[in-house]
């Protein structure tokens, strides 16, 4: 996207973007299609701007009698003090359109940056704490899970499927963690959850002593969780 631009010519300033024609700073007011008039004629310097064209940006393209053009012409020298027998600023070229003669500086706008609101103290402790209180929730939800999931190590797509000595259907990964740990009747060492069936296969064998893991449950995939250390 171009960069805005303004133009100054003489004592005056025209900013294409706002509509807006200054003479020492101060406004000159112009009527839409006189002020666009001017705008194209000052932004095309120093080329010729053909009456097509100035139908088109002044008037939409719609179809102007010549009286209505030299209406707004009169009107645009008029207000940077300009007139049809000097033509010191706009030139007319006889059965082709106008040119601006003037000599014209172009300007980038200056932008600014916009400015954050301003937020209070009061503001910023109110919405720190509406955070806490967020965040606060999911934490005491997330710890116990992380706590549980650090004694594990997790093998994915494996199993040692056949040593199972207890099986729990319809639970949570969560669930089946918890149970290993809580086991009393005999050493859960490992366990294998499927995540599709929602099986939890506790065993008190490990990798090493069945001899490794299976991976080839691909029609019913299974993740191994082994304890990292064990009573």
């Amino acid at each position: 996207m171009a960069k805005e631009k303004s133009y100054t010519f003489d004592n005056f300033e025209i900013k294409p973007s706002d509509m807006c024609l200054f003479e020492h700073n101060v406004p000159v007011k112009l009527e839409p299609q006189v002020y666009r008039l001017l705008a194209l004629l000052v932004s095309r310097y120093p080329q010729i701007v053909t009456k097509k064209e100035i139908n088109e940006h002044v008037w939409n393209g719609r179809i102007v009698s010549d009286a209505a053009l030299s209406s707004r012409l009169r009107s645009a020298r008029a207000a940077i003090g300009d007139n049809g027998k000097t033509q010191k600023l706009i030139k007319t070229i006889p059965n082709v359109g106008l040119k601006f003669i003037g000599n014209v500086t172009k300007h980038p706008l200056k932008t600014t940056k916009p400015r954050l609101p301003y937020i209070s103290k009061k503001a910023k402790i109110l919405l720190f704490s509406l955070i806490l209180l967020g965040i606060l929730p999911l934490s005491i939800w997330l710890i116990p899970y992380f706590t549980l999931r650090n004694q594990f190590i997790v093998t994915h797509d494996a199993a040692i499927k056949g040593h199972n000595v207890k099986i729990f259907n319809f639970t949570s990964l969560t669930s089946c963690m918890q149970a290993c740990l809580s086991e009393t009747e005999f050493l859960c060492k490992t366990f294998d959850y499927s995540k599709l069936l929602r099986t939890c296969d506790l065993s008190d064998k490990t990798a090493t002593d069945v001899g490794g893991l299976k991976t080839n449950y691909e029609h019913d995939p299974y993740d191994h969780y082994a304890r990292k250390t064990a009573p």
